[in-house]
């Protein structure tokens, strides 16, 4: 009877389903990952990093935040190729990711990349992206590129040029003979 008991109490502490995080799914094989994203229409959502987690590392941050996850977990298929291993380094390659680490996101169909950026995001910036291509429906007509450099950078400031007082000119008036007429 005690037993009974002591088990209701602790399901009533214990965490809910929601208070559980969300974590995608991650492959490391592109052709499984492919196929798999064709088979359910998702699109496929490749994190290039290094070392184990790595995909944490295209989060300026350090880690995806809640709503990356969330994304990943409902409306993607998940790839992790790591750069400090063999597998998938001639995939790594054709991406053409210049420091190694970066996303590319193609669509559900899988043979157009939607978005492709070298470097790591602001974890606001990937939320923004990962929002964006996650319609199965979307027909991709051009991949949008982004890089670090691109992305890193700040307006330029530049100065309003001087405001220069126009110049006026003296012009004495002169009259030719006669004046004004009535």
């Amino acid at each position: 009877m005690y037993t009974s008991a002591l088990f209701f109490a602790l399901a009533a502490i214990s965490p809910t389903a929601e208070m559980i995080p969300v974590a995608p799914s991650w492959r490391s094989d592109y052709n499984v990952a492919l196929k798999e994203g064709q088979k359910i229409k998702r699109p496929l959502a490749i994190f290039v990093g290094s070392g184990p987690e790595g995909w944490d590392k295209i989060s300026k941050e350090g880690e995806l935040d809640k709503e990356a996850r969330e994304l990943l977990h409902h409306h993607y298929v998940c790839l992790y190729l790591d750069t400090s291993k063999d597998d998938g380094r001639s995939i790594i390659e054709k991406l053409d990711l210049s420091n190694r680490t970066g996303l590319v996101i193609g669509d559900a169909s899988g043979q157009s990349q939607a978005f492709w950026h070298s470097g790591s995001l602001r974890n606001e910036d990937l939320d923004h992206y990962l929002r964006k291509y996650s319609d199965p429906e979307l027909v991709v007509v051009r991949t949008e590129r982004s890089s670090e450099r691109v992305a890193d950078a700040q307006p330029i400031y530049r100065p309003a040029p001087p405001i220069v007082a126009p110049q006026y000119y003296y012009a004495p008036s002169v009259s030719f003979g006669g004046g004004c007429r009535t």
